[in-house]
């Protein structure tokens, strides 16, 4: 199956994606859905904000180097969230642009 993906660049330079997969319900995937969502900062290799399920970590967060339990409600809720997350990076970089 295909992903839903998305890329994009942002003048800072920055650069977000997000990859989402529907999988089979198993122990080591409750909701059926695998997915990572990222922004970096490409000139220092920086995670700058990052949702990601993989095993056997489960849903967590990344946000400015700190990791922390991510509560997975459904994708819509995860989007949300990854594009407030990013809004703010933008907004203390000084840049106007959008997630």
């Amino acid at each position: 199956r295909q992903p839903l993906r998305a890329f994009k660049i942002y003048r800072k330079g920055y650069l977000m994606e997000v990859k989402i997969y529907k999988v089979p319900i198993s122990s080591k995937n409750l909701h059926g859905y695998r997915f990572r969502c990222f922004m970096v900062d490409p000139s220092s290799g920086e995670e700058l904000v990052g949702y990601d399920n993989h095993w056997p970590k489960g849903s967590h967060r990344h946000f400015l180097g700190t990791e922390e339990p991510y509560e997975f409600k459904n994708i819509v809720t995860l989007l949300e969230d990854f594009e407030h997350d990013c809004e703010r990076i933008l907004k203390e970089a000084g840049n106007d642009e959008t997630a």
